[in-house]
Formats: C-alpha cells, sequence, structure tokens
C-alpha cells in the first residue's frame, strides 16, 4: 500500500518554472520530499495510539520511503514523492481499509480471551502465546455450540478439588473482522494540508531569490 503526493502545473506554473530555469523543479521536488517526510513521521507517531506495538521499531520501520522509487525527483513528470506500507512487512495495510482477516496458515485465526489479554492494550506474555501453550499438557482444544476454544483445565485444592476451574484462553474463528486503525490517508491529508504550502512557498522563494541573483 502506497500514497503519492503530486506537483501537477497549471498553465501558469509552466511559465514560472520556464522563468525559472532549472531552479524551480528542484526546489518542488525539495519541497514534497520534505512534505512526505513529514508525513512519514507523523503515520508512525500515530502507531502506538491505535496498536499495541510488541516490536515498536520494526513495525515503524514497515512505514519506509524506498530510496530508488519514493523519492521526488526535479525530472519526473509529474513530481511526486511517496510514502509507503513497506510490501515486504505488509503488517500494517490490512488496518487502513478494514475487511476480513483470514489465517495465514491452518484454517482458524485465534482470538486471545481475557486470561490471556485482560485489556485490548496489553501484549500477549510469551508464556502465554499458542506456541507456548503446546507443551501444557492442561490445555485442551473444546468444541461448544458456541464456537471452538483453547481452554486449560486449573485444578482444585484438596480431594475435593476445591477451585477447580477451566480457563477459556483462545476463541478460533474462520475470520475476523477488521476495523480501519492505520488511517494512513487521513494522517497523510492532514499532513498535507497543513504544510505543502507553506513548504512549497519556501522552496520557491529561495528558488526565485537564486534566479534573479544569476
Amino acid at each position: 500500500m502506497d500514497i503519492k503526493l503530486s506537483f501537477r502545473n497549471e498553465r501558469a506554473a509552466h511559465k514560472m518554472l520556464a522563468d525559472l530555469r532549472t531552479g524551480a523543479r528542484p526546489a518542488v521536488a525539495l519541497a514534497c520530499n520534505k512534505v512526505a517526510d513529514q508525513v512519514q513521521s507523523a503515520v508512525k507517531a500515530s502507531l502506538p495510539g491505535a496498536f499495541t506495538l510488541r516490536r515498536k521499531t520494526f513495525i515503524e520501520n514497515t512505514i519506509y520511503r524506498n530510496k530508488s522509487t519514493d523519492f521526488a525527483r526535479w525530472n519526473q513528470t509529474p513530481v511526486q514523492a511517496i510514502v509507503r506500507v513497506n510490501p515486504e512487512r505488509d503488517y500494517l495495510a490490512k488496518h487502513e481499509e478494514g475487511g476480513d482477516k483470514t489465517p495465514i496458515s491452518g484454517t482458524s485465526v485465534a482470538i486471545p480471551l481475557k486470561p490471556v489479554r485482560p485489556t485490548f492494550n496489553q501484549v500477549v506474555r510469551d508464556k502465554l502465546r499458542l506456541s507456548a501453550l503446546r507443551s501444557d499438557p492442561n490445555v485442551r482444544k473444546l468444541t461448544l455450540p458456541s464456537g471452538t476454544f483453547l481452554v486449560r483445565d486449573v485444578k482444585g485444592r484438596g480431594k475435593a478439588q476445591r477451585g477447580a476451574r477451566t480457563d477459556f484462553l483462545y476463541l478460533f474463528k474462520r475470520s475476523v473482522r477488521l476495523t480501519p486503525r492505520l488511517r494512513m490517508l487521513d494522517t497523510f491529508t492532514r499532513v498535507v494540508d497543513r504544510e505543502s504550502v507553506p513548504q512549497m512557498m519556501s522552496v520557491l522563494t529561495e528558488a526565485i531569490s537564486k534566479a534573479f541573483k544569476s
């Protein structure tokens, strides 16, 4: 998934660029890149408010700009800069528009329940992750009319087994509906609305100043 910031010239802008010769188009490219950098920083900053980040730096770095393709250059038509979710680590893109999450392998998505994740913002501890629970002899699958669960039987005390219980750890579903939480496009629009004109005016003013001095 990627979003693009483009500068498309109208007739008057074409004349201005021609009058400034080589100075304006590099300035426009610079402005696009500065705004795109601000968008990238703003999206990264918004992530902890929308997600529980188990590997914060790793996830933040999925919001990136490819050096060979995503930076605006003066000889482009149109001049454009790109901010994208790294396609090789595309964990966040599905949270931009929402939709159904299906299992990468197997037939079900495991949804952690309160004994595993008491609140939505908590990170599941390593010992309660599915991979760790596989070796627990007290953990089993249980199918009920309400669904299929991964449960753990907790033994009680004494002969009467007082306090014995069954903790419901995970619910298995074929798919899970995702609500849009990344809002990368919203952040992009907000930053562009706020920063594009000041950045463009700043670099064009400098380009005009240099053109008249030369």
